[in-house]
């Protein structure tokens, strides 16, 4: 962009700057280009250009434009590899079957019964695996049992109505959790083996 003298004319007939002309408008006295012309007409439109058909008629192509409209669309593409195929290629050994049943996981653990809570205040309770999946109500120490090797995963919800310690079944206090707030909170117990030893915790 030229930049516009700093100046403003002092009259129509000021050539202090060469290329422009001063001119009056509206706003006074201002500098104009000398080669813009202020009555100029737009000029004659320009002829239409070919069509994307009548170019691709010029260069070659020989066919009506319905032909050249189905020219413009490709085939179809190759069917991709099906998701067992693409599991052999990536490193799987076995048969599609095989395949589909590497696909399901373990089942998960038991969900807890809300509808049945057991009754258990009064004194110290010891849980058994009659317990597994149910409401322990309690009010008095709650010992958590030995849980036999082979049981993955072990749920129990302790209703607390009293502080009460949860012990497991060596005597100690379980980790981090001396009492169960006197408040009727409830703590979802959950005793984890691996195949071996139980390892009771407090499940956040």
């Amino acid at each position: 962009m030229i930049a516009v003298p700093a100046t403003i004319p002092t009259s129509l007939d000021d050539a202090t700057q060469p290329g422009w002309i001063a001119e009056d408008t509206t706003d006074g006295l201002r500098w104009r280009r000398a080669n813009i012309g202020t009555g100029s007409t737009a000029g004659a439109d320009g002829q239409d250009g070919d069509s994307a058909y009548e170019v691709a008629v010029a260069n070659g192509f020989v066919g009506d434009v319905t032909a050249w409209l189905a020219s413009l669309e490709g085939g179809d593409g190759e069917d991709g590899a099906s998701a067992y195929a693409a599991a052999v290629a990536n490193g799987f050994t076995g048969t599609a079957a095989e395949w589909l049943a590497s696909l399901e996981g373990p089942a998960g653990a038991d969900g807890i019964d809300y509808s049945e809570p057991r009754d258990r205040r009064g004194p110290a309770y010891t849980i058994t695996s009659a317990d597994y999946g149910y409401v322990i109500i309690a009010n008095a120490d709650v010992t958590l049992p030995v849980v036999p090797a082979g049981d993955d995963l072990v749920r129990v919800d302790v209703w607390a109505f009293a502080a009460l310690n949860l012990v497991a079944a060596s005597g100690a206090l379980i980790t981090g959790e001396t009492a169960v707030p006197d408040n009727g909170v409830t703590s979802l117990i959950v005793a984890s083996t691996n195949g071996t030893a139980t390892a009771w915790r407090v499940a956040p």
